[in-house]
């Protein structure tokens, strides 16, 4: 869910976590209450599925009952960023996919990543990826 170092830590101990389950199942009583990792992976399969939408953390954070700013902080702790710019990075991989891959015009991509106008999308895709749509595409069949 990101590759901070919190979370890779954190996947280095899982599996003590795991032997200790076996070891000691007394002491591991299960919590009926929604644990904070399924909120983060269902808000990030949330995102994934709704890549052509534009998503408010307010809508992220009501789908769980929890505020925004409770909400935001603990996607940002489980993935080291916010939710928005997650969100934004989702929609960057994705649009570097289709750039690749499809011959679409860019401004079809943008519509198919919910960004109405092209030129915004080319900005924050510039920003995110350090390039332009166009020049990606061109760098990416060249090295690809």
């Amino acid at each position: 869910m990101g590759y901070s170092a919190e979370n890779l830590c954190s996947a280095n101990f899982c599996l003590y976590h795991l032997i200790a389950i076996f070891l000691f199942p007394q002491r591991h009583v299960q919590n009926d209450k929604e644990n904070e990792g399924d909120i983060i992976t269902k808000t990030i399969n949330n995102m994934r599925d709704n890549l052509n939408k534009k998503l408010t953390v307010e809508d992220m954070a009501v789908k769980h009952s929890l505020s925004v700013s409770h909400f935001s902080n603990i996607f940002r702790k489980a993935t080291g960023m916010p939710p928005i710019d997650y969100f934004i990075h989702l929609k960057m991989q994705k649009a570097c996919q289709l750039l690749y891959a499809n011959g679409d015009k860019i401004k079809t991509v943008a519509v198919d990543l919910g960004y109405e106008d092209p030129y915004y999308f080319s900005r924050i895709f510039k920003k995110y990826i350090g390039t332009s749509p166009e020049q990606y595409r061109v760098t990416a069949k060249n090295t690809g």
